[in-house]
């Protein structure tokens, strides 16, 4: 297990792990200390962007009512949206 990449914030850090030729995307919550795995990749420059990018996702993804559980976002209304669906479409954009 190497850490590759990691992009820390006040609260939280997200970790690129290289484990097994996969990637792994993981949320460390700094305060509770709740880890969870966001997503697999194979691609390394995919996972890399994906975490970087993931701090405005998830300001996005509150500011629309949703919070994460494991590697989904849930709002109140139990609707949801896999992480790894909403890494795709904001890299799209």
């Amino acid at each position: 297990m190497t850490i590759i990449h990691t992009v820390k914030t006040n609260t939280y850090n997200v970790l690129v792990i290289e484990e097994n030729n996969e990637y792994c995307i993981v949320f460390n919550d700094a305060v509770t200390g709740r880890k969870e795995l966001l997503e697999r990749s194979e691609d390394e420059d995919y996972s890399t962007s994906s975490a970087k990018n993931f701090p405005k996702l998830y300001e996005i993804a509150q500011n629309e009512g949703y919070t994460l559980s494991g590697d989904e976002f849930v709002n109140k209304a139990k609707r949801s949206v896999t992480v790894s669906k909403a890494f795709k479409t904001y890299l799209e954009l």
